[in-house]
């Protein structure tokens, strides 16, 4: 059955006007950061929250003016018990993954200055990604249901990373690394918001996920330069 356009169409395209807004803000804090890194180095830290800001302010206006339900987004509530028997065993194996995966890698980068992160930045780029995936979902799933608009959302989004101006600069290994270490979490938090019907649930999993990937970093950098001290 082919949707009413009636009620898709105006809702899509106001949704992605609002997502062109965003990105507009991403390019403008992407291209201030370039510029101005090595003159103010405070401002690697406060592209991040900057950019949360930018897209949680397109999330309450679409939800404001009506172009997406609470439904669509995952704003629904949300009952732990009936997620316990799944939902452990699941963020412990994303994070064995995460272990296996990239800490090979942050292992293997440890000469090349993986750096220290902060708890700020990080957080900030979790919860900016979800919030992303919900205006994606909130844009398609009137057009392609609750189901399908979330995967579209994660494909949108990854397909999307690439136009944006961070990802045509030159990156580090390690930025590219961080890049597809945030498009697996899309995929996780996907997979739990379809099986929750709830975001609350993906927010958590992602931002645990988040600390398991902050810890190893931590310890792969720590253990590189004791062996530096040692030699």
């Amino acid at each position: 059955m082919i949707p009413n356009v009636q009620l898709w169409l105006p809702k899509t395209v106001a949704g992605l006007l609002l997502l062109a807004v965003w990105y507009a803000v991403e390019w403008a804090a992407v291209r201030w950061r370039i510029a101005n890194e090595g003159r103010r180095p405070g401002w690697v830290w406060l592209a991040s929250p900057l950019a949360l800001v930018a897209v949680a302010a397109v999330l309450v206006a679409g939800l404001i003016a009506g172009l997406f339900s609470a439904e669509d987004v995952g704003l629904m509530p949300f009952s732990w018990q009936a997620a316990l028997p799944w939902l452990p065993g699941f963020v412990a194996g994303m994070a064995l993954c995460i272990g296996l995966l990239w800490g090979g890698l942050w292992r293997r980068l440890a000469p090349q200055g993986i750096g220290r992160e902060g708890a700020v930045a990080p957080l900030a780029k979790a919860l900016r990604d979800e919030a992303l995936l919900m205006v994606l979902r909130g844009v398609l799933a009137p057009l392609a249901g609750a189901y399908w608009g979330a995967w579209g959302a994660v494909a949108l989004r990854t397909l999307a990373g690439w136009c944006f101006p961070a990802m045509r600069a030159p990156q580090s290994q390690v930025e590219r690394a961080n890049w597809w270490l945030s498009r697996a979490l899309d995929v996780a938090a996907t997979v739990v918001t379809i099986m929750t019907e709830s975001v609350w649930a993906a927010v958590a999993a992602r931002l645990l996920l988040v600390g398991v990937n902050g810890a190893i970093r931590a310890w792969m950098r720590h253990s590189y330069d004791n062996r530096r001290v040692d030699a």
